[in-house]
């Protein structure tokens, strides 16, 4: 190191001082460039000991880049268990409106995958109860309704017409229509069959029977037995030529459900690199909304408090005291409010410099220091651990 006229240069870089390192990354950081880039454009310029933890941590702290950067990394997969007998647990949910104004009222037995559906103009609670009551006429009780958030199934009304008949209704987190996952299949089946009517220039009302059918006899890919088959104990005849088979049992269609489910779980933690999120009570969050324009921010603005946490739902609950379900997937945590929050390492005593001030010989700091996000080693297909490249230390990768 060198000294000229009161300022300590290393080769052609500054050693800023403790006082001014602050005011130095706020500087490097008014364009909001990732940690990389600020790294990059400091190093042929300044330095100081912990220069590269404090970069990352002064860009992960700043507010705005956190509401505008990607999303939390999802939860894993947790596949439902389905019920021991049929017509235990039923999921209900609307289709709809369609632009003639109709609604498909979808409902299906969660343990035989078996569907009814209903076309109707007005989704009134009044309505829907008197077709469950239909429904129920013939299949019986069950003892859970599985629903999402719409109003009408939100309505005290519908909860005391659900109650007086022992009926248990759950309501799965909101915005999270993948908690509903059996009956979102369905919809989107049943979508395509209407478009693809409408694009033939056919009644789609009355094509509704046709797949409906079609659906109920055709295997079921999880229990590889089809919907009718499981509630009869036998194949239903259609327009298909086939050969009368001698009804059967299917004592493994629970072991194949779990194994169908187990499969796909593994698929897509590995596909979407799922992870499960560390919220505690009192974590401060926020919360993933829907973009209104290119402008729009991935996070709201405001943080959350985490209130409580069940499974992968998690309530949070505002500065005005109003409360939200979430998935752990729509949240992630907030790296304090204020971008002039204190983000700086402890100062060492200037008589306890790290050891590669002693080296004057060198052109640059040997070590770096690895990011804090640095990956863990992988392991590939041939089995033995990969690690990353020691020149791709400088690099953050998520």
């Amino acid at each position: 190191m060198t000294v000229v006229e009161s300022v300590v240069l290393r080769g052609t870089r500054l050693v800023i001082p403790a006082q001014l390192r602050h005011r130095v990354l706020q500087l490097a950081h008014e364009g909001h460039q990732g940690i990389v880039k600020i790294k990059l454009r400091l190093r042929e310029k300044v330095l100081w000991p912990g220069i590269d933890k404090d970069i990352t941590t002064c860009t992960e702290k700043c507010h705005a880049c956190q509401l505008v950067g990607k999303s939390a990394v999802p939860e894993p997969v947790n596949p439902t268990t389905p019920p021991d007998n049929p017509w235990e647990e039923l999921l209900l949910d609307i289709l709809g409106p369609f632009p003639d104004g109709d609604y498909v009222v979808a409902l299906v037995d969660n343990h035989l995958r078996y569907p009814e559906l209903l076309v109707m103009r007005n989704v009134t609670i009044s309505t829907i109860t008197d077709w469950l009551d239909q429904v129920f006429a013939r299949h019986g009780l069950p003892l859970k309704v599985t629903v999402d958030n719409r109003p009408q199934f939100t309505s005290p009304e519908f909860r005391e017409n659900m109650e007086n008949r022992g009926v248990t209704l759950r309501h799965v987190t909101s915005y999270w229509p993948q908690a509903n996952g059996e009956i979102k299949t369905l919809n989107r089946t049943l979508l395509k069959a209407i478009r693809t009517s409408h694009t033939e220039r056919k009644d789609w009302r009355q094509k509704l029977s046709t797949f409906i059918m079609a659906y109920r006899s055709t295997p079921h890919v999880v229990t590889g037995l089809s919907p009718a088959e499981m509630l009869f104990n036998s194949k239903i005849r259609t327009k298909l030529p086939s050969q009368p088979v001698t009804p059967t049992a299917a004592p493994i269609v629970r072991h194949r459900d779990f194994t169908e489910k187990e499969k796909g779980k593994q698929y897509a933690v590995k596909r979407r690199r799922a992870k499960v999120q560390t919220f505690k009570t009192g974590d401060r969050v926020l919360l993933r909304q829907k973009k209104f324009n290119k402008l729009s921010t991935t996070f709201e603005p405001t943080p959350y408090t985490v209130v409580s946490k069940t499974g992968n739902m998690i309530t949070i609950r505002d500065n005005g005291g109003k409360f939200k379900k979430r998935n752990a997937s729509l949240l992630k945590l907030s790296n304090g409010n204020n971008p002039n929050s204190e983000w700086l390492t402890d100062q060492q005593d200037s008589d306890s410099e790290p050891d590669f001030f002693d080296h004057p010989d060198d052109d640059l700091p040997q070590p770096m220091n690895p990011p804090v996000n640095a990956p863990e080693p992988r392991r590939t297909l041939s089995g033995p651990n990969v690690r990353v490249p020691s020149y791709l230390n400088d690099y953050v990768s998520r």
